[in-house]
């Protein structure tokens, strides 16, 4: 199934590529050698230097039709749905599947309130954090930013990582 990546958010780059690659290069995931001159070589930029990004080790994402679910295989790309697509890795399987809920509370006025929920367990401010980072956002504020409602999804891990 299709994991589609923006290359830019709100005019910025968004580094998903580098980081999904990252990912791949850190935590051991099996590719071959034909897919790392198939896509990283052609999809990294030439004087790209491993450890530049933190890895982005799964993504959160509505499922409304509940399609998404362990063993799955992802390919990831950038520009999905127009004539500049872009497969930028190999396909990897999903190793697994999180629900995960983040409430805004009613009452709440500030960014400070919000509770985030993966597999119906509560995390902490340190927790929700590293969940941040492990998505690829540089910082909570950020993670915030763009999870500025209620929402309910899953988190597609392609790594071992679980909450």
């Amino acid at each position: 199934m299709t994991l589609g990546f923006s290359t830019q958010i709100k005019k910025k780059p968004a580094y998903f590529v580098e980081k999904i690659w990252e990912a791949i290069l850190q935590k051991g995931i099996q590719i071959n050698a034909n897919d790392f001159i198939e896509y990283g070589r052609k999809c990294l930029p030439k004087n790209y230097i491993v450890g530049t990004h933190n890895p982005k080790l799964h993504t959160i994402r509505e499922d409304s039709r509940n399609r998404w679910k362990a063993g799955n295989d992802i390919h990831f790309v950038t520009g999905n749905r127009t004539k500049n697509r872009q497969q930028f890795a190999p396909v990897i399987k999903v190793k697994s599947i999180q629900k995960i809920e983040i409430k805004y509370p009613a009452w709440s006025e500030n960014l400070n309130d919000p509770v985030v929920s993966i597999d119906g367990r509560t995390l902490s401010l340190d927790e929700t954090q590293q969940l941040a980072w492990n998505d690829g956002f540089e910082n909570l504020i950020s993670f915030w930013l763009w999870f500025n409602e209620d929402f309910t999804g899953k988190i597609i891990h392609w790594t071992d990582l679980k909450y």
